[in-house]
């Protein structure tokens, strides 16, 4: 994301870049970016004072404009204090927002307004993961993907989630996961905004200081566990097979050229059905053991 915002920025060219910010990802979102963005719910001061401001100064004989340029400035300091906003404007885009992504005249509006600049824009949108159904806003985490739910009554009310009753492979793991750090101080582990994805809740709770969710970034958790395994630790890195292809480049140059120990437990093999085939987590059998087998005998 950074990077195109960064080849956006320079190219100043006319674009328009929506950030749909709902507080998730599959999980809450973490992470500095994310404490940013979390400002901009707060910040009914900086919303509407630059229009209602104007008005009243823009009756003032003489002092109008000099005051409206005033204003703007004032505003800018407020989009840095309250929205964030800075971050982007830094990165030579124009900051427009927050607004509300459910207000669709309203929403309209802006798009309107915006989409005639001749700069890139970004339209800061806020929005409620799940709204419409209310069990979905209430639970977030297990509406992202749900299994088969049942539906009663006319107005067809969704009232419980089927599930499977054997002992999942992902419970299997975590609890491996959990026994290793009861038993060794040194075990971290890492998961990409997947904590209840790969079941370490019970993990983050009863050990915060070596459990790491770096967000959707899966290259840099290897690069993190890479370090650490320097270091003296024991990482285990725990996300989802179809991801971990993100992070080829850290595999090979991170941990295989410097044989470091870092254990990957790679959730959801095989294929996945509904998700579809970017989803399928059966490639890494064919493209990790040639990087495996470097680190064992290459790099030494």
């Amino acid at each position: 994301m950074f990077e195109a915002l960064n080849n956006a920025g320079h190219l100043k060219r006319k674009l328009l870049v929506i950030l749909n910010d709902n507080k998730m990802s599959i999980c809450p979102r973490v992470g500095a970016l994310a404490h940013t963005l979390d400002r901009a719910r707060l910040t009914n001061l900086y919303q509407g004072s630059k229009r209602n401001l104007k008005k009243v100064v823009g009756k003032i004989p003489l002092l109008g404009g000099m005051a409206n340029q005033a204003i703007d400035q004032v505003r800018d300091g407020l989009k840095a204090l309250l929205t964030g906003g800075m971050l982007f404007e830094e990165l030579g885009f124009h900051y427009v927002g927050p607004i509300d992504g459910h207000d669709l005249p309203s929403l309209r509006s802006w798009l309107a307004k915006v989409k005639d600049y001749p700069g890139p824009v970004l339209l800061h949108v806020l929005t409620v993961k799940g709204a419409g159904v209310r069990q979905a806003s209430e639970d977030p985490v297990t509406y992202h993907t749900p299994p088969v739910f049942e539906k009663v009554g006319p107005d067809r009310t969704i009232v419980s989630l089927k599930r499977g009753g054997a002992k999942a492979y992902t419970d299997a793991v975590s609890g491996a996961i959990y026994q290793s750090m009861q038993e060794n101080s040194h075990v971290t582990v890492m998961t990409a905004a997947m904590c209840q994805g790969n079941k370490l809740e019970k993990v983050r709770t009863d050990f915060p200081e070596r459990f790491f969710d770096v967000g959707i970034c899966e290259s840099h958790a290897v690069a993190f566990a890479a370090g650490q395994a320097k270091a003296g630790l024991r990482p285990i890195v725990d996300i989802y097979s179809t991801f971990l292809q993100r992070t080829y480049d850290q595999i090979f140059q991170e941990v295989a050229l410097q044989n470091l120990p870092v254990t990957f437990c790679l959730d959801r093999a095989g294929l996945t059905g509904p998700d579809g085939p970017t989803h399928h987590g059966c490639f890494d059998i064919s493209y990790l053991p040639p990087v495996s087998e470097y680190g064992r005998h290459g790099a030494r």
